[in-house]
């Protein structure tokens, strides 16, 4: 069967024809993706670490090629850290006869409550000895303070090890309290604090090397034991190895902290700019990189609208001194 149109009705069917062929090819217009490329027009060198290195206060400009309706930077700084192990040591009873140690590791395993293999362990374990570095009190009744630099420990886990040994019993032997030991971390440049590890935080675990039963792993108020208690009324911050009477046997006891993290830096977050929008255009792009630190700057480019949406992003980090 033929249908024949009139004059009108083919006007209107033409009309509507070309009315879906218009809104077929705006939805395809509509869905349109984005393209983006920044390109740095500065001179700088490209390290292996795959960072451009500029100096404080370099202008970086970007070529920007693109179809986006919408383009935003940001940046982020990351500043680097310093660290510091502080603690203060009282000697009571005695004088000190070089009766307490401090080591550092960083790949020490952990005790695992099974004497024999303990023991072993604590004694053939690469501990890196840093007693030289501590100020330990000498005589009776006085206190000293230590300060030691762990920068180098950054971006790293490390486990302190306190060993108590005494060499004579012919008198009394001494009893130590170690106060406010702690792991600071600090943004080198700033000053700012990252990250506190105090003694309560750092998993501190008695292991008496002269008695072989579970005691040895215990925290006791007792003579030639570790108390972790926190318990004293006056100072929450003491740890102790408390004295052993004269004619008594000789002590060999360790404390070993669970791994420390000591971070490498922090992240300190930047701003936020529109660089273009539907009814803007931007071919460039510049920004100062005005302190040191590691830069991390990031392009956003989108299409986006009520049919569609589809978006890149491209980053290029700095360091910067």
């Amino acid at each position: 069967m033929v249908i024949f149109l009139s004059s009108m009705n083919k006007i209107k069917y033409i009309v509507l024809l070309m009315s879906i062929l218009a809104l077929s090819a705006c939805t395809d217009e509509l869905k349109k993706d984005v393209q983006f490329n920044a390109v740095i027009q500065n001179d700088l060198t490209f390290n292996a670490d795959g960072m451009y290195e500029a100096k404080v206060g370099t202008k970086v400009v970007f070529a920007l090629e693109t179809n986006a309706d919408f383009v935003s930077s940001s940046y982020e700084i990351f500043n680097e850290s310093m660290a510091q192990l502080s603690f203060l040591t009282t000697v009571n009873w005695a004088d000190n006869q070089d009766n307490l140690h401090l080591y550092i590791s960083t790949d020490f395993p952990g005790l695992s409550k099974n004497y024999d293999e303990d023991l072993t362990l604590v004694h053939s374990h690469a501990w890196r000895d840093i007693s030289s570095l501590c100020k330990w009190p000498a005589s009776r009744n006085a206190t000293d303070t230590t300060l030691i630099d762990l920068t180098e420990f950054k971006n790293q886990q490390v486990v302190l090890a306190f060993q108590y040994k005494t060499n004579y019993n012919s008198a009394i032997q001494p009893m130590f309290v170690i106060h406010q030991l702690s792991i600071d971390s600090y943004v080198r440049k700033t000053g700012d604090l990252i990250v506190s590890s105090p003694a309560l935080s750092m998993g501190l675990q008695p292991f008496d090397a002269m008695i072989n039963d579970t005691s040895a792993y215990e925290s006791q108020q007792s003579a030639g034991k570790w108390d972790v208690s926190f318990s004293d009324a006056t100072d929450k911050t003491a740890i102790k190895i408390r004295q052993t009477n004269a004619g008594k046997a000789l002590n060999e006891d360790w404390l070993i902290s669970q791994p420390i993290v000591i971070p490498r830096g922090k992240v300190q977050n930047g701003s936020t700019y529109t660089i273009k929008n539907i009814h803007t255009s931007a071919d460039s792009y510049s920004l100062v990189l005005s302190e040191e630190g590691e830069w991390t700057i990031t392009f956003y480019a989108a299409n986006a609208n009520y049919k569609f949406s589809n978006n890149i992003e491209q980053t290029f980090k700095f360091i910067v001194k």
